[in-house]
């Protein structure tokens, strides 16, 4: 029977095959880049904005990794829980920002702009829900 150990479970091992599949596509990058750009103007520029994109990525990955778990463990309505949340979204708008930029060069980027964008903001309504939750809850366990 499917359970919610289960589904952080899976959630772990997702994670762990996103940041497989972004490791590998380091490797291939620059093969797609070169492919895509016309001047080594805009090859060089297109790498800078991918690898500062990856690296942002990893790290939001780890915070993700910890948020789950603290799920796992089921420590839920915890401020650590907000904080990772919070810093989750940071990354988006940081990757938003940088595909913003790099959009003038590569047009597609700004379809990712515009998806980091609405993940950062989907993150932080999220993150704002929790932080009352864990108030409430707080409140709650002095009140008994």
């Amino acid at each position: 029977m499917w359970n919610a150990r289960k589904s952080v479970i899976l959630s772990i091992v997702l994670l762990y095959t996103c940041a497989a599949v972004l490791l590998a596509s380091c490797f291939f990058a620059p093969f797609v880049i070169q492919r895509l750009t016309r001047t080594d103007g805009s090859y060089t520029f297109g790498l800078l904005i991918f690898y500062i994109c990856v690296g942002i990525a990893f790290i939001a990955i780890t915070l993700l990794h910890r948020l789950l778990h603290n799920i796992r463990r089921e420590q839920v309505f915890i401020p650590q829980n907000s904080r990772l949340l919070r810093y989750i979204s940071w990354c988006c708008f940081v990757v938003c920002i940088l595909t913003f930029a790099g959009g003038f060069a590569f047009y597609s980027l700004f379809l990712v702009c515009a998806a980091a964008g609405f993940m950062g903001m989907i993150l932080r309504v999220v993150k704002n829900i929790l932080s009352t939750a864990t108030a409430l809850k707080t409140e709650n366990e002095l009140t008994i």
